[in-house]
């Protein structure tokens, strides 16, 4: 069997979907009541509400698991056993790095878009 997360590393994917669910409800309120925003914009908000989950989980998980510190016998050495907590052997910080790096392009995306007067996908065929 395959495992893809390890300790409570599942939390990370659900943090990504609540995240990404909360962000793209923000973008739809705030172009709805507070100004328009093109639709490309939605994948920053999405992006940017995954990470934020992410990493809110990452220090939720980091705080829990604090470790425990043990002395080696043969070196006498202090060192600290720690249980790890991945997602596809990604740890929550950097899942939370990456999808912040994601929502970074797709901000550039966004801006490039607006202003080369881009309305979204349309179809190349006549």
């Amino acid at each position: 069997m395959f495992v893809i997360w390890t300790g409570q590393g599942l939390l990370i994917a659900l943090a990504a979907i609540f995240g990404t669910i909360v962000g793209y409800t923000t973008y739809d309120l705030s172009s709805r009541f507070v100004f328009s925003l093109p639709e490309q914009f939605s994948y920053f908000f999405v992006c940017l509400g995954a990470a934020i989950g992410c990493y809110l989980v990452a220090l939720y998980l980091e705080q829990k698991s604090r470790g425990r510190v043990v002395i080696d016998k043969k070196t006498g050495r202090e060192f600290t056993l720690r249980r790890s907590h991945k997602l596809f052997y990604i740890s929550a910080r950097r899942w939370s790095y990456m999808l912040l790096a994601a929502s970074a392009l797709a901000l550039i995306y966004g801006l490039i878009s607006l202003f080369a007067g881009d309305q979204g996908m349309t179809n190349p065929l006549p």
